[in-house]
């Protein structure tokens, strides 16, 4: 063959591979979005005033793993009020709001949008830039009911986007955020993060709303019209069970503007196939449910939910340094410990001593200790505490029993990898019940030292400081 043959064979090989990838790349974007639409609309289900609440309650109390209601190939820090239109979505259960700039929402909104507070009139134009000339504070309890869904439009003095809001003569705010309030006062704010880096585990963020931030300015607030929830809400749970956004984001906008929806959207759904995953959260009922599982096929990561007992989270806790938050050290056992003992009326427990004290030093916390061989049998709510001795310089490990039988026992912990549950063998002897470690058990716990019980009777000390160290 001539130079000029393989040359041509040469281009026509390449054009046929790129004519291939191409043709793969529009077959998995229509399947993507084919895919997308398909979720959003079986998760889209209308929901009563109870479960509305429930859906507020939850996105507060499990601020630490709040749920992204978009979809994953168009996670950007500049959609800020698609992730706010589809949370209300969601939570409603409907279509109600509609997508659009932020400094747009107001007027595309405007059917569905009451203005309650407008602060326009303390910013002017200077060098065409949105400048706040006077500051004001505000008290949310004060101007709003806690009944009400609101969505709360706000400046950010670092934005790019002035000057699009003042050649569209729109409002004044340059991002949006999901206002939820609560019957005690207090009010959290739900809205995309504008940064990324390392351990950035989800695109968006539950926060306390006490002030504004030092860098957003508050300018409107507006109630969704229509929307008036309970004082009591259903318990439940918003699971999400894609990939950690710290995976994902290296996958995404990686091509020009003008393709980046398509090649994004071609992607995730590659993504997702191969992980088995899904984009948007599913609602858990934790009503009348003692036991729940969380069925996580993505990677697991600090802070994630693996299940719940009588309504109370259970973490996983990644082998890194831990936080102290307000139950302890998270994840740690001990930290999941005092969370059940508060959800059943006891004091928490934190800074007094290692797992091995809900044992050893029992009576200082409220609780009644029953040694191995004891002829209390072990019971559901019951701490179980693994530890050798009081003297080995180790802090032991606890868990909390969901359920006894005869001949086993069943406990749910955390800071054990990804067993959050698991069972024991349990058998009568001697006048006493036991709890034994199989041999595969022994290198992952250490010997079984007894379990503990709230007990009301126990005048409760103040408990010394640790020379140990708290957990």
């Amino acid at each position: 063959m001539t130079r000029r043959g393989w040359i041509l064979l040469s281009v026509s090989i390449v054009i046929g591979f790129l004519l291939l990838i191409g043709l793969v790349g529009s077959v998995c974007f229509f399947l993507g979005r084919a895919n997308t639409e398909r979720e959003w609309s079986r998760k889209l289900q209308p929901h009563t005033p109870v479960e509305m609440r429930g859906l507020v309650n939850a996105m507060s109390k499990y601020a630490s793993e709040p749920p992204n209601f978009l979809p994953l190939s168009t996670l950007d820090d500049e959609v800020c009020a698609a992730a706010v239109t589809n949370a209300v979505n969601y939570i409603v259960g409907e279509e109600r709001l509609e997508s659009t700039s932020a400094w747009l929402y107001s007027k595309v909104n405007a059917a569905k949008l009451q203005v309650v507070y407008d602060r326009s009139k303390d910013f002017q134009i200077q060098d065409n830039k949105i400048v706040e000339v006077k500051d004001r504070g505000f008290n949310l309890t004060q101007l709003l009911d806690p009944s009400g869904i609101y969505i709360l439009g706000y400046h950010y003095r670092q934005t790019r986007s002035d000057h699009k809001i003042l050649a569209a003569g729109a409002d004044l705010n340059s991002h949006v955020m999901l206002l939820l309030g609560h019957n005690d006062a207090t009010w959290v704010g739900y809205h995309m993060i504008h940064y990324t880096g390392e351990g950035y585990t989800n695109p968006v963020k539950v926060e306390a709303i006490v002030k504004m931030p030092a860098l957003l300015d508050l300018v409107y607030i507006w109630q969704v019209k229509g929307i008036v929830l309970p004082k009591e809400g259903k318990d439940l749970f918003l699971a999400n069970s894609n990939l950690p956004y710290s995976r994902l984001a290296p996958w995404l906008d990686n091509g020009p503007d003008s393709l980046e929806y398509v090649l994004d959207t071609a992607v995730m759904y590659l993504v997702t196939k191969f992980t088995r995953t899904s984009q948007f959260p599913t609602v858990i009922d934790l009503e009348n449910r003692e036991i729940v599982e969380l069925k996580h096929r993505s990677s697991l990561y600090h802070g994630l939910p693996l299940g719940f007992y009588k309504r109370v989270p259970i973490y996983y806790n990644r082998n890194q340094e831990s936080v102290r938050g307000t139950y302890g050290l998270e994840f740690e056992c001990v930290e999941l410990a005092n969370r059940f003992l508060v959800s059943k009326g006891h004091r928490n427990l934190t800074r007094t001593w290692h797992a091995d004290s809900y044992f050893w030093g029992a009576e200082l916390k409220g609780l009644r200790k029953f040694p191995q061989g004891s002829k209390e049998k072990p019971q559901p709510d019951d701490l179980l505490v693994f530890d050798a001795s009081d003297h080995d310089g180790q802090p032991g490990h606890v868990a909390v029993i969901y359920e006894v039988a005869d001949d086993y026992v069943c406990f749910v912990q955390q800071n054990v990898g990804k067993t959050w549950r698991d069972c024991l063998p349990l058998r009568f002897e001697n006048e006493g019940w036991h709890i034994s470690l199989p041999e595969k058990k022994v290198e992952v716990y250490p010997p079984v030292a007894g379990w503990s019980r709230i007990d009301n009777s126990v005048h409760v000390k103040s408990p010394k400081p640790s020379k140990r160290g708290a957990k």
